[in-house]
């Protein structure tokens, strides 16, 4: 699963108008209602919850976009033996081209189930680290300043909290979602990546009367630079719980004759990363000249991480060794 969502829209804000609400001045206010909806979120042993992801692009010559949608199934009742679904669609609308890609990762006794997903070694290392992420923490995290501009409503058991935090207090948050950039734009310079502007950050959370998440959202534009000019993206990631709080019975898929399959390490990812560039490394003799049988080693690391994966590891080691040699 290539490489751990949703938002609130015009229907909202009119909604908004019919709630009976009272206006939180206090940052401790809606912070603290919001810590205490997510150690109260974080706490259920299972949960079903619909993420999705919608991202708009623009620039001088193109318009496109595209939308995740991932229905998430947990359940880790059981600490030692933690059972997971995952069911993935993606779709893509530009430049006269209309795709849909669908994946699905089953984990269950320590095995992970994949179809549809990229089966090289380094996507399994992406996909372990992402999976065990689910089974420690359900809610997102979020500091306090991002609620020093924030409103409360509440309605029928329902809290509603809106905030307009500065980008620089959510910016990690808000750049985890523009991952993979790369699939659309080349950066300015690939040592810096892309750098941000941020116009707009909203946040809104529904907690219903138990205490619980029934959803989570973020809403941002954002201006940046790449290789052929400026772009533009509008980006919003929603979270609905389903009936948060009640138990999640998460069953296998019908056919997991369908899947590949392999064994969770329950090696870290930092572990996993240094054991993938050690092999990498080993194309190299202790002179950092390429072995004899350089070819056929390189093959198989291909075959086993994925060609991108081996040759960006390949070119910094190349780029190293010539820069040591000036």
């Amino acid at each position: 699963m290539k490489k751990f969502a949703r938002i609130f829209t015009a229907l909202l804000l009119i909604a908004s108008m019919l709630l009976t609400f009272c206006s939180c001045t206090k940052t401790e206010d809606a912070s603290g209602i919001f810590t205490k909806a997510k150690k109260k979120t974080d706490s259920l042993k299972s949960f079903a919850a619909v993420m999705t992801i919608d991202r708009a692009f623009t620039d001088k010559d193109n318009k496109f976009s595209d939308k995740s949608t991932v229905n998430v199934n947990l359940d880790r009742s059981n600490e030692e033996s933690p059972v997971y679904l995952n069911e993935y669609v993606m779709e893509y609308k530009g430049d006269g081209v209309d795709t849909k890609q669908e994946s699905s990762t089953y984990f269950a006794d320590s095995v992970i189930y994949q179809k549809g997903v990229d089966g090289s070694k380094y996507m399994q290392i992406a996909t372990v680290e992402s999976v065990n992420s689910q089974f420690s923490s359900v809610a997102i995290d979020m500091p306090a300043k991002a609620f020093e501009k924030s409103r409360v409503y509440k309605n029928d058991g329902v809290t509603q909290v809106v905030a307009e935090p500065k980008a620089k207090d959510v910016q990690t948050l808000l750049e985890s979602f523009i991952s993979g950039m790369e699939t659309y734009f080349a950066p300015v310079d690939s040592a810096d990546g892309f750098k941000f502007e941020y116009s707009t950050v909203s946040l809104s959370f529904d907690i219903n009367s138990k205490g619980y998440f029934e959803m989570m959202a973020v809403k941002f534009k954002a201006t940046f630079a790449h290789s052929k000019g400026d772009a533009a993206v509008d980006m919003s990631i929603t979270v609905d719980f389903i009936d948060p709080g009640k138990a999640v019975d998460v069953k296998a898929p019908d056919d997991l004759s369908e899947y590949v399959w392999y064994e969770d390490t329950q090696k870290t990812e930092d572990e996993l990363q240094e054991e993938f560039m050690n092999e990498v490394f080993e194309l190299y003799d202790e002179n950092n000249n390429p072995v004899p049988e350089y070819d056929e080693l390189y093959l198989e690391l291909c075959a086993k991480y994925g060609k991108e994966a081996v040759d960006s590891i390949v070119e910094t080691f190349e780029l190293l060794k010539a820069t040591q040699g000036k």
